[in-house]
């Protein structure tokens, strides 16, 4: 978006097409669905909980689904209704922040094996893992992943670049 303002000048008539990718296909009905997001990550992890919603809706049925978003301060975190449960949707969201401030009272930590692994099921049989946000942050999360019992076709990553 930086380099959109070099290239178009205010006023200009600008078309936006997409986005067409294929991250979370498959496993919006997953029985057991853990997304992990990483600051601006959140946003496509958000879609893929839109569509789990809306299955659940249409389709009933009873699914678990635990979102963990990680940030450095909690000035950070998105401030909006997307992350509110409904029935059939099990939802849990943790939130985690590297550097809280006085009056955060959540949780603390990276999204590492440390900071992770409390907030991980006991269990990783059945589970399916959506991991979004700047690349260092997908490498720990997949290795704290790896490290707990995960199976690599468990863990769906989402790259962009920051």
């Amino acid at each position: 978006t930086r380099s959109l303002e070099q290239h178009c000048p205010p006023g200009r008539t600008v078309y936006l097409d997409g986005p067409y990718g294929t991250f979370g296909r498959g496993l919006i009905d997953a029985p057991r669905l853990l997304l992990v997001a990483g600051g601006i990550g959140l946003a496509p992890l958000l879609s893929v909980l839109q569509a789990r919603r809306d299955w659940v809706t249409a389709c009933g049925g009873q699914l678990v689904t635990q979102v963990v978003i990680g940030n450095r301060h909690p000035g950070q975190f998105f401030q909006n209704d997307e992350l509110t449960d409904l029935p059939g949707l099990g939802l849990r969201v943790d939130r985690l922040v590297s550097e809280p401030t006085a009056d955060w009272a959540g949780l603390v930590g990276r999204t590492d094996a440390e900071g992770l692994g409390p907030l991980l099921p006991q269990d990783s049989a059945g589970w399916q893992v959506l991991v979004c946000g700047p690349p260092l942050m997908m490498r720990t999360v997949q290795a704290a992943l790896v490290g707990h019992g995960f199976k690599p076709d468990q863990i769906h990553m989402e790259t962009f670049k920051t």
